[in-house]
């Protein structure tokens, strides 16, 4: 009998917001399994259920077609699939939840890392029948490297193989075996029937043999977001407020702030900080939050910072905690996952936006592409849609990056088409791809010899 443990922590009792984006291949029943958390959860307002009702009668369906709560382009409803991220708000009695349910096509791969570059949790769906696909091993590389805390694996469509349980377990272990293999920590197997909400709300009397949580009870025990006010001070500046003119009040003729979202740690009155990439230093002497003054700031608040100096400080500048903050490099090396329709390959000329920073990239180097069968870094020539592979960027201006691993957010970035502002493939510093195994060495007297 397979069995699970809920990974419950300390300080569970208010688990707070939890992020969670869906991913899978094609019509793995991705889009039904968000409608039925909402259905069930009684999430979705009644006149929406009526007009799904409404919908999936005129198909000629004999029930409610669920996945049309999140299937809202018209394309969507016309094709059957999901082309767009949709995003849902629910909540339960213990928990809030932002749910990004996301494409399975794999020309849409760049929307599933959009959705999950802020997930705490990957629902992976896998359908029971057809075990791992290409596109689960792409999803699950994503989850790795975007360094996705919680992975979860619905194995759905459970109902269409009587529920058996060699079925699943077999699938279970062909998923870990990928999931271990990529790095990602753990991946806990859930049997689903999205369709029928087997396993999704409530443990379902069908798979008796199943010892572990529901989806929903799963995801109401995981560990809350990271904690981000638990890093280091960071404050990317997104505009310089500095009134002028005739009409300005006389107290505020003199006012210069930077404003910014606090995107680590927390900043206090006196706290010495270091603007970045200039590496001036100065001290906190005013912290605003609209007309009103506070002592402190945390992540992710919204506020304008004053400082004791007046030093040239502009749009895409980070104003930092002086201790621990990071060395403005002009040369990166990275992971990306490419989502250009036309390849990528050494020499081209890029833009590199980093928060609110933007400069000009030339890409020195591609390093190694991830081979989905084998699980590990090729050498390859370019970069076509949905790669993901290792390459090494010269920046004209040096860019305060840090490791992706010490944090998602200072050590992400895009890079963008420098003629038409397309998004063209979201990087992580640092990151790396799983090296080849190494050949087998003969033992010495093993020669071969012509006969």
């Amino acid at each position: 009998m397979t069995t699970h443990t809920i990974p419950y922590a300390a300080g569970l009792g208010e688990r707070g917001l939890l992020r969670l984006a869906t991913a899978g291949s094609v019509d793995d029943g991705k889009s039904t399994l968000v409608g039925r958390l909402l259905h069930d959860t009684k999430s979705v307002l009644s006149d929406q259920l009526a007009a799904v009702e409404r919908v999936s009668r005129d198909r000629g369906l004999t029930a409610a077609d669920l996945a049309l709560l999140t299937d809202g382009l018209r394309a969507e409803r016309e094709q059957g699939i999901t082309i767009d991220v949709a995003y849902r708000y629910f909540a339960t009695a213990t928990r809030s939840f932002v749910l990004a349910d996301c494409p399975g096509h794999v020309q849409y791969t760049r929307n599933t890392v959009t959705g999950s570059s802020t997930a705490d949790v990957l629902v992976l769906l896998v359908d029971a029948r057809k075990g791992v696909l290409e596109q689960t091993r792409r999803h699950l590389a994503v989850a790795a490297l975007l360094r996705v805390p919680h992975v979860v694996v619905a194995v759905n469509k459970i109902d269409l193989v009587g529920f058996a349980q060699d079925v699943f377990e077999r699938v279970e272990a062909e998923v870990q075996a990928v999931a271990r293999d990529l790095g990602v920590a753990e991946a806990q197997a859930i049997p689903v029937s999205a369709l029928d909400g087997d396993n999704i709300v409530d443990r379902s009397t069908r798979t008796p043999w199943y010892t572990g949580p529901a989806l929903l009870e799963l995801l109401e025990a995981l560990p809350p977001s990271e904690d981000v006010q638990g890093e280091s001070f960071r404050l990317p500046v997104q505009l310089v407020i500095r009134p002028q003119g005739a009409a300005v009040a006389e107290e505020h003729r003199e006012y210069r702030g930077y404003a910014g979202a606090v995107a680590s740690g927390v900043v206090r009155l006196g706290d010495e900080v270091v603007v970045l990439p200039s590496g001036q230093r100065s001290r906190v002497v005013g912290i605003d939050l609209g007309s009103e003054s506070l002592s402190e700031a945390f992540a992710p608040q919204s506020v304008t910072l004053r400082l004791a100096d007046e030093i040239d400080i502009s749009r895409g500048d980070i104003i930092a905690a002086a201790e621990g903050a990071p060395e403005p490099t002009q040369d990166i090396e990275a992971v990306v996952c490419w989502l250009g329709d036309a390849a990528l390959r050494p020499g081209q000329r890029l833009l590199l936006k980093h928060g609110a920073r933007t400069v000009q990239a030339f890409v020195r180097s591609l390093d190694g592409v991830l081979d989905l069968d084998d699980l590990h870094a090729v050498s390859a020539e370019s970069l076509s849609l949905n790669d993901i592979g290792c390459v090494t960027l010269r920046l004209a201006a040096p860019v305060p990056v840090e490791d992706y691993a010490v944090s998602r957010r200072g050590g992400s970035f895009l890079l963008i088409d420098s003629h038409d502002g397309r998004t063209l493939a979201a990087g992580m510093v640092g990151a790396t791809l799983p090296s080849a195994p190494p050949a087998p060495v003969a033992p010495e007297g093993d020669e071969d010899f012509d006969i």
